[in-house]
């Protein structure tokens, strides 16, 4: 679909073309269509992750905000969970570490009554980063812990090894990996 190829180019880093993407799926649906909220909350995500990320940080606020609205309304607590998560990354760049810290916390929360392993080992590293940006760096360091276990877990019950040596190899895991060996304790 128009917003899986979308997603495909925001997680891509080309904003461009998946702003044009978004931009066409909101061209091609109309507002009474069933399962409409789940599209208009996904584009406002999306959205507000290219505003965030080209350092539009009230444009991104309102996209986040917009989508909660929404995935509140349709109590669709993954919906919820990204858009606290991309709330609280928006707060901490302007400022704001103390809400963003205790939002992305909320999201945790959220993301462990959910079960859904990409979106809480995600969480964790964002919580993690969070708190060590802020000088907490033993409890950075146990979500980036639970993050990797979160990851390997995952890994374990996959039957391609090809596909198990891939989620432990691309550049989040390896991001995850460098911040929990940077924050661990010395002996």
């Amino acid at each position: 679909s128009l917003l899986n190829l979308a997603m495909d180019y925001l997680y891509k880093n080309d904003y461009e073309n998946a702003e044009k993407y978004f931009k066409e799926v909101i061209n091609a649906y109309d507002q009474h269509r069933v399962g409409w909220w789940r599209i208009q909350t996904r584009l406002l995500l999306g959205r507000g992750e290219i505003s965030f990320a080209k350092g539009d940080y009230t444009q991104a606020l309102k996209f986040a905000e917009d989508s909660l609205a929404i995935s509140r309304k349709a109590d669709a607590k993954k919906y919820i969970t990204k858009g606290l998560k991309l709330k609280s990354e928006i707060l901490e760049k302007i400022g704001n570490p103390e809400e963003a810290i205790e939002l992305m916390q909320n999201a945790l929360k959220l993301a462990q009554e959910l079960g859904n392993p990409p979106l809480l080992w995600q969480t964790h590293y964002s919580l993690g980063g969070l708190l060590e940006k802020h000088e907490k760096q033993q409890e950075a360091n146990k979500h980036y812990a639970e993050a990797i276990a979160l990851l390997e877990k995952t890994a374990s019950t996959l039957r391609d090894a090809s596909l198990k040596d891939t989620l432990l190899t691309v550049p989040q895991t390896k991001a995850i990996q460098d911040a929990y060996a940077r924050t661990k304790p010395s002996p």
